[in-house]
């Protein structure tokens, strides 16, 4: 048997078909075959791939004669793949030799390329160094069924096979050295499969692929085993790759790890990953751990025309503005099921296309510095959606920041506070936009003094539906749980829970403010702040419960408040306070509100115009000098009609109604069982006007 671990001879063989000799090795000669002396071999439609041997890795022989015909020797390792001592006796045609580490058409070989139809292509195997190995070529190989020999090597050509596979070693001793000849060397929508290693040095960073599709694949059960090491730094910059196919496939990267990546200096984008305009890519079931960038996209950045689409990455310890970055977005960016944690910034994404499109689905998005979490800005359209992710906000500016957009939806989405404390900052702050939030919940961290809140809006039209809000727990009086500066502000079908702070909404435009169909319960500092607006304000359906004053409007020209319950309001906290505004309060009912310091047990009104229709106030009162057990009433104009007033009681003047320097009118209206200590158990004036029509006291 010679010396080969494949096959050897000494003596005569007619021939050897249809066989495929592959990873076989020899120590010193013929690492498939050796032919010893007098022999005569014929090889036909065989398959020579990655064998081993200092001489003749594919076959040698001495003193003897081989023939090959319609096969491949592709692929072998050491020296030359077919070689014999005396370089003669030897016939050959219709035969591919490509990608061998010892030389192809070389040797005893020059000369023979272009002969007898031998070629040096590269056969496209389906996948040779896969579990299990397919040795076929493809149909659409060059030694295919359309080859003038028809389809050379062992096996019929695959029908169904669409893509080669070519497997690297971090070594080098794979089908190419390093990826970036596997990347150049292999067909358009080549597979390119990376054994678990680290590849790092010349050839296995700094890649380029461009312009065809190849896809590079690691170890996708566990990427932290497959891992392309950059080993970048200022003094040395290096990434992992440029991405610049244009093909009509977008390349895949899958199952890697991308770490020490480094971009500066006039390349200071895409500290790992860097797709340019008019490219595409995938990137899936990917690490990218310790990856910097001086300008933006720490771990991948992409511009203008790039469809980048990116699923189930983790994004860890990278350093720029974002981990991704994708700048003047105009087609599709899609980011799902991914992690990021203790980078810098998460994600940084602009856009001025009409036509951009942005998914972020399903990821966990970590606290990050002193910078932002998620920011998006300059969108003229409005398909951008984040649903299913968790924002999470600790010593950072803002979990999510949106500036200059046309429309950011959210949905189902979680937005939390770790418990830390620092400056007042939003989880997000929206400024010149339109924000949709849908079924979202936001989580405090339950710390006083922990200085967050939810959201912030400025000069934007902010709408929250089927929201909650809880656990906020904030001693500043600039910031509320929700808080409108300019813009409109939407909430409907919200809970508010366990809060220190108020909604504040101020200097709001177009349709103002639209409270409806929400729940707001334990909040000490009130519920809803709306100040100096002349834009609609509307307070529907809401249900106000065990907190302190519920609603304040301040320099407000068209309140309306209706269908509202503000039962059991904590202690010294009047539910609704009205100065220099105009509202109208309908279907109401106020009950078993008690103040000590002030006047009005369910309703101060200051300078303001104030109408109630169909309004009950029940069982309030005040221990204040101000008196007004359930109205306080100081300047302004005040209409009641078809109201009840029952049982509100107050130590000083007005055990129902105290005005001073007002006009009260009442129409219809029933006041019963009131009480005060001093002056006018039911109502009080002090130079004032009061007039009544149709109305019962007793």
């Amino acid at each position: 048997w010679g010396l080969g671990e494949g096959t050897g001879w000494n003596g005569w063989l007619e021939f050897l078909s249809a066989t495929v000799f592959a990873g076989n090795s020899a120590g010193t000669q013929g690492g498939a075959v050796y032919n010893g002396p007098g022999a005569l071999l014929r090889l036909y439609n065989c398959t020579l791939v990655r064998n081993e041997a200092p001489s003749g890795s594919g076959v040698y022989y001495t003193d003897s004669e081989v023939r090959l015909n319609s096969s491949i020797l592709a692929y072998n390792l050491g020296g030359h793949p077919f070689e014999d001592y005396y370089g003669t006796g030897f016939v050959i045609g219709c035969t591919d030799i490509f990608g061998n580490q010892g030389g192809d058409w070389t040797g005893s070989l020059a000369g023979q390329l272009g002969i007898n139809n031998n070629v040096h292509v590269e056969p496209m195997l389906c996948d040779p160094m896969g579990s299990p190995a397919n040795y076929a070529v493809m149909a659409s190989s060059p030694v295919g069924n359309a080859f003038p020999c028809g389809a050379l090597g062992a096996l019929t050509a695959h029908l169904t096979w669409s893509r080669p596979v070519y497997g690297l070693e971090a070594d080098g001793s794979g089908m190419f050295p390093t990826i970036q000849e596997a990347i150049d060397q292999a067909p358009e929508s080549a597979v390119v499969k990376l054994r678990d290693g680290t590849y790092s040095g010349t050839g296995n960073r700094d890649l380029f692929m461009w312009p065809k599709r190849i896809d590079l694949i690691g170890n996708v059960s566990d990427p932290s085993l497959v891992v392309l090491d950059a080993q970048g730094s200022a003094a040395d910059p290096h990434r992992a790759i440029v991405v610049a196919s244009n093909s009509a496939f977008d390349p895949l990267l899958k199952g890697l790890t991308f770490t020490n990546g480094y971009a500066g200096g006039s390349d200071a984008s895409g500290g790992a990953v860097f797709v340019p305009i008019l490219a595409d890519a995938k990137i899936e079931d990917c690490r990218f751990i310790n990856n910097q960038a001086t300008g933006s996209g720490a771990a991948i950045w992409g511009s203008g025309s790039s469809d980048l689409s990116i699923n189930r990455c983790l994004f860890e310890g990278n350093t720029g503005l974002g981990a991704i970055a994708a700048t003047d977005v105009q087609t599709t960016l899609r980011i799902t099921d991914s992690t990021f944690d203790a980078n810098t910034s998460n994600l940084m994404v602009t856009g001025t296309s009409t036509y951009a499109s942005v998914r972020l689905q399903n990821c966990q998005l970590g606290d990050v510095g002193n910078s932002f979490g998620v920011h998006f800005a300059d969108f003229a359209t409005s398909d951008v959606l984040v649903t299913g992710c968790t924002l999470s906000v600790g010593p950072s500016r803002y979990a999510l920041r949106v500036e200059n957009c046309l429309r950011v939806n959210f949905g189902t989405s979680q937005f939390v506070t770790l418990n830390v404390n620092g400056q007042p900052q939003p989880q997000a702050w929206v400024s010149d936009s339109v924000a949709d939030f849908l079924g979202c919940d936001f989580l405090g961290s339950g710390a006083v003094g922990s200085s967050n809140c939810a959201v912030q809006g400025n000069n934007s039209s902010m709408i929250y539906t089927t929201c909650t809000f809880t656990n906020f727990q904030d001693y500043s009086s600039y910031y509320g749980i929700v808080t409108q500066d300019g813009g409109s502000l939407v909430v409907d079908d919200c809970s508010f829970s366990q809060n220190r702070l108020p909604v504040m909404a101020t200097n709001t435009t177009g349709i103002g403010v639209s409270i409806t169909n929400s729940d707001f319960t334990n909040h000490l500092f009130g519920c809803l702040n709306v100040s100096a607006t002349s834009a609609p304000v509307l307070v529907d359906g809401c249900q106000f419960t065990t907190s302190g004053r519920h609603v304040t409007f301040n320099n407000v020209s068209d309140g309306t408040i209706q269908g509202c319950t503000f039962p059991t309001p904590l202690a010294n906290e009047t539910p609704l306070n009205f100065t220099t505004s105009n509202c109208v309060v309908s279907d109401c009912s106020i009950t078993d509100s008690f103040v000590m310091f002030m006047g009005g047990g369910a309703i101060q009104s200051y300078d303001s115009n104030l109408t109630l229709n169909t309004c009950e106030l029940l069982r309030n009162g005040t221990e204040s000098l101000s008196g007004g057990g359930a109205i306080y009433q100081s300047g302004g104009v005040t209409t009641m009609t078809n109201c009840t007033l029952g049982e509100n009681s107050s130590n000083s003047p007005g055990g129902a109604i105290k005005v001073e320097n007002g006009q009260l009118s009442l129409y219809d209206s029933n006041l019963w069982g009131n009480h005060c200590d001093d002056k006018g158990g039911a109502i009080l004036g002090d130079q004032s006007v009061i007039s009544l029509d149709n109305c019962l006291l007793e």
